[in-house]
């Protein structure tokens, strides 16, 4: 039991930002009525419902990642001692794990199941219980066959040898070179925001656009961009530290940041320019942009500022964007707000960039 309370709870309490933002997001903006409509929607649609569930197996994904990382850590090297134990015990404690860290995936495909039951296809029946079954197996498997195999230190192949020691890559490059190591995190990430954004631009089909509506939906963007801000900070701690060292101006490093930055959000950008080009204003599409990036400009900056408690910068940043929220919905102009958060943000760059305090990430 305290294998699955220990790395559930840890589990938890790093991704609580997300939960509550999802919490928020389903049951602040849907009704119960809707909630069955959409149920209803995917239960009738395999093609919808393969959708969802490609969701669904990123985030069981996700979860196995984290707990075989969370293993790999000097802290937690005891748990791997239940590879010793009795198969039975194995088996138990590992679905036990799994099913508790998936239960939010795993209630909502119950909750189509109901639905898809009485349909009058059970094609999306069989694939919700398909998916159950597999998952359930196959997340056994890989943490059974990763309990037991040795911890072996990783060396750098023969390409990035050559690559490294021939080639000088650029300051803005270094950062996506790090977060390639970890494919989970780009996959997760990127399929949400850009899936949530195609929705977007397909249900909103009325020809007066309200950008308010779009507005929001950087916010909540933004928001799941936030792992890869975490990731940030950590890389300028753990890689580059020898920066804060060397007579580098803050404005030159702010600018790095923003053309990072604004990499990482090119893909949205072009999602949210390709379907909204002719339907809102250039002038307000290009605020709406520089809205998104002035917003993950700020988060980063907060998480420099408050690296030493990672759980206050979850809940500090929810509710930022609960107040973005409120600012949006009050229609109050873009270019002010994009204006009092860039002047927030240099403010904090400017007093906090040089003096990253040691964390635990």
């Amino acid at each position: 039991m305290i294998f699955i309370k220990t790395i559930a709870r840890t589990f938890y309490q790093s991704h609580t930002g997300f939960f509550l933002l999802l919490i928020f997001t389903c049951f602040g903006f849907l009704s119960g009525a809707e909630h069955i409509a959409i149920a209803n929607f995917i239960a009738v649609s395999p093609l919808l419902c393969g959708v969802v569930m490609s969701g669904w197996i990123l985030y069981s994904s996700y979860c196995l990642h984290y707990i075989y990382k969370l293993l790999m850590q000097s802290n937690y090297l005891v748990f791997r001692g239940v590879a010793l134990q009795p198969f039975y015990l194995q088996l138990s404690k590992i679905l036990s794990l799994f099913i508790l860290l998936n239960l939010p995936v795993l209630l909502y495909a119950w909750f189509i199941l109901f639905f898809a039951v009485s349909s009058p296809s059970r094609i999306v029946a069989g694939m919700i219980i398909l998916y159950s079954v597999l998952s359930l197996f196959l997340s056994f498997l890989v943490l059974y066959r990763n309990l037991r195999k040795p911890i072996i230190e990783h060396t750098q192949n023969l390409l990035s040898y050559y690559w490294n020691n021939n080639f000088t890559k650029p300051y803005i490059l270094w950062f996506y070179q790090y977060i390639l190591t970890k494919p989970i995190v780009i996959l997760v990430s990127k399929f949400s925001t850009i899936t949530f954004l195609i929705l977007i631009a397909k249900l909103y089909t009325t020809d007066d656009y309200d950008w308010r509506l779009i507005a929001l939906s950087i916010i909540l963007v933004v928001c799941l961009h936030i792992v890869f801000f975490q990731h940030y900070v950590t890389f300028l701690y753990s890689q580059l530290t020898f920066f804060h060292n060397i007579p580098t101006s803050l404005a030159r490093m702010g600018l790095s940041t923003i053309a990072t930055l604004s990499i990482l959000l090119l893909p949205e950008w072009i999602i949210l320019t390709k379907n909204f080009f002719y339907h809102v204003p250039p002038q307000q599409l290009v605020q709406l942009l520089l809205f998104g990036l002035m917003i993950s400009f700020l988060f980063v900056q907060i998480m420099i500022y408050r690296l030493s408690n990672f759980e206050k910068i979850l809940r500090l940043l929810f509710y930022i964007a609960i107040g973005l929220v409120f600012v949006i919905m009050f229609a109050i102009p873009l270019w002010v707000t994009n204006f009092f958060i860039l002047v927030l943000a240099i403010w904090l760059h400017s007093r906090h960039y040089k003096f990253l305090p040691e964390f635990d990430i």
